[in-house]
């Protein structure tokens, strides 16, 4: 059997990952609670994360008014049309640079490194 001798940064990271956790998941349940709060309630105070008047009306609300399959649509457009460009443009840049017949294959590739490191930065 294993010695499970347990050492001070152990319990340091222990702390460290839980607080993580907390500070992580806090948003998420906020924007959760003040969904399901009522709209009053949730003008007077927004630090919460469990609802103190439950109430179902603001989705009631939202689903009658048909608002959200436009938003849907949008959200997959912009999804897709932006990994379709994004693939496009990186294929186009790596064929330049595989090719060392193209005419600025130097500066195409002086010009990609310096843009690898900004954006890594």
């Amino acid at each position: 059997m294993k010695n499970l001798h347990k050492t001070w940064f152990d319990y340091f990271l222990v702390v460290l990952f839980l607080f993580l956790l907390v500070i992580t998941l806090y948003p998420f349940l906020n924007v959760l609670a003040i969904s399901l709060n009522d709209a009053t309630d949730t003008i007077k105070n927004v630090s919460f994360i469990f609802p103190r008047k439950f109430t179902l009306t603001n989705y009631k609300y939202v689903f009658e008014e048909g608002g959200v399959l436009q938003p849907l649509f949008m959200s997959i457009a912009k999804t897709v049309i932006g990994t379709a460009a994004g693939v496009i443009c990186t294929a186009m840049l790596a064929y330049t640079l595989s090719r060392r017949d193209f005419v600025f294959h130097k500066v195409s590739r002086c010009c990609s490194s310096s843009l690898c490191m900004w954006a890594a930065a």
